[in-house]
């Protein structure tokens, strides 16, 4: 069974839910500090947050560098140009955007789960998007299971127990040409979490 994460129009993010665009979490009370990118210094940009399920306690947060697309090594889960985030879902806030940089996407739209009995996420992919006639781009990726990688396994170890982590999701570059996330144009993303349940994650593409 394939969980494909689905397009779905919101008016606004909330705290809840897998959403992309808008702004990030922070702890409740807690100043927050928005993620910089190792290479150049400058502010990353929020891509969206992934919640494994409506049950989970814990969301993940992704961004990625885009002060000089290409050039700070974003597609790497190690090489600082990307950032990945694990909070806890029920006591979170909205953080404020420092005022440097593209931090903010300029869409913002939620997803569903929709599960489906395939072989592999392009067999569902496929097969969701005969059964509703929607836009191939509306599916937006799979939550857990198996990764399709594009170029070859690449799963990272956890920087706290030095273990492979866990796949999370992969992510399409979004349902918009013109407001889509920059994976090296035509790729996808990938999130894996601590298989351990430490409260680290990482976030890197393939193209």
């Amino acid at each position: 069974m394939i969980r494909l994460l689905v397009h779905r129009a919101i008016d606004r993010p909330g705290t809840h839910g897998t959403v992309f665009g808008g702004n990030p979490l922070a702890a409740r009370g807690a100043p927050g500090a928005w993620p910089r990118c190792r290479e150049c210094g400058g502010a990353m940009q929020f891509l969206g947050r992934i919640q494994p399920d409506a049950a989970a306690t814990r969301v993940v947060q992704v961004f990625m560098c885009q002060n000089d697309p290409g050039c700070c090594e974003e597609w790497d889960a190690n090489g600082g140009g990307n950032a990945a985030q694990v909070l806890d879902a029920e006591v979170t806030e909205a953080l404020p955007a420092p005022d440097e940089g593209e931090v903010l996407r300029p869409a913002t739209y939620g997803a569903d789960v929709v599960e489906i009995d395939a072989a592999d996420y392009d067999a569902a992919r496929d097969a969701w998007i005969e059964a509703t006639g929607r836009s191939p781009r509306h599916v937006l990726g799979q939550l857990g299971g198996t990764p399709m990688w594009l170029q070859g396994e690449e799963t990272p170890d956890c920087e706290c127990c030095g273990v492979p982590m866990r796949f999370l999701a992969l992510l399409e570059q979004g349902p918009d040409g013109e407001t889509e996330m920059n994976f090296g144009g035509g790729g996808v993303g990938y999130a894996f979490v601590c298989a351990n349940d430490q409260p680290t994650a990482k976030f890197f593409w393939q193209c």
